[in-house]
């Protein structure tokens, strides 16, 4: 794990460097904390790039999950029309038969469909005839 301390130090010795200072235990001390600082750095990469790999394999897998549904909707919505479509025809259907029923009924009967049973006129306000 890399620390303050560490990155402080690593600074400082770097700073030696730039100014031709540095002694040798200094300088092997410097490649020892580049080194580590390295190895730190690459590790953090690898996590960060392990995560944005699984991530975006989540990301790819929830789309095809919504690319999927979104295909079954689109079957769904087209059987829906289709059943509409046969169900308008079965209605006009139902309607032309209707209408036939009632033109045969109005020639048989001499009566429209809409009154098939007229109510007799009432007698009186008694129920009575008087």
């Amino acid at each position: 794990m890399w620390e303050k301390n560490k990155q402080r130090r690593l600074n400082s010795l770097l700073l030696k460097q730039e100014q031709n200072t540095l002694s040798n235990a200094e300088a092997d001390e410097l490649q020892s904390l580049t080194d580590e600082r390295i190895r730190f750095d690459a590790e953090a990469l690898g996590n960060s790039t392990r995560r944005i790999i699984q991530t975006t394999e989540q990301s790819r897998e929830k789309s095809r999950e919504i690319e999927a549904q979104s295909h079954a909707l689109e079957e769904l919505i087209r059987e829906q029309k289709t059943y509409l479509a046969e169900v308008n025809s079965l209605i006009k259907e139902m309607e032309i038969r209707r209408r036939g029923w009632r033109t045969r009924y109005k020639r048989v009967t001499g009566r429209s469909l809409k009154n098939p049973f007229p109510r007799p006129a009432p007698s009186n306000a008694y129920g009575s005839s008087g």
